[in-house]
């Protein structure tokens, strides 16, 4: 006997049509959160930048008042080194002695000032680099275990 059978199907594709539009938003939703990420990377890198610059400015001003009190510090000990030894000094040398000792007590004072915000800039900064560590990392893992998709022929 030869003959043929035929079987007549019809295929319902519309679940896989969803399926794929599912899969499609899945991949767009985690393109916009990696996106996202990155956008947190360069945000935190520019508040580095930013404590960075204000620690720079920070250290400029230290070294300047550094560099005050260490004159104004040798001009003071020079005359009460005098005054010690018993030499006569004059009434000038005697108020300029007294406005250097009123000075130095306000430069140590924003020495102490200057000190204090450094510490708080720096402690900014090692957060910062700490979460741009965590921002990257979670950038990263995103990244390297995106999913790759291939479309084959339907032949």
């Amino acid at each position: 006997m030869d003959g043929y059978i035929t079987i007549g199907t019809k295929l319902d594709s519309s679940n896989l049509n969803a399926d794929i539009k599912k899969l499609e938003n899945k991949l767009e939703n985690e393109k916009i959160d990696l996106e996202i990420k990155l956008s947190d990377v360069e945000n935190v890198k520019k508040e580095i930048r930013e404590v960075s610059i204000e620690i720079k400015d920070l250290i400029k001003k230290r070294d300047e008042l550094n560099k005050s009190i260490l004159s104004k510090k040798s001009q003071y000990n020079a005359i009460g080194s005098r005054i010690n030894r018993g030499e006569a000094i004059t009434p000038e040398e005697y108020n300029r002695y007294g406005s250097l000792e009123n000075q130095l007590t306000k430069l140590y004072s924003q020495q102490s000032n200057i000190t204090k915000e450094s510490e708080k800039y720096n402690q900014q900064y090692n957060k910062l680099i700490d979460k741009l560590t965590k921002a990257e990392a979670k950038y990263n893992k995103q990244k390297n275990c995106g999913i790759k998709i291939v479309q084959l022929p339907l032949d």
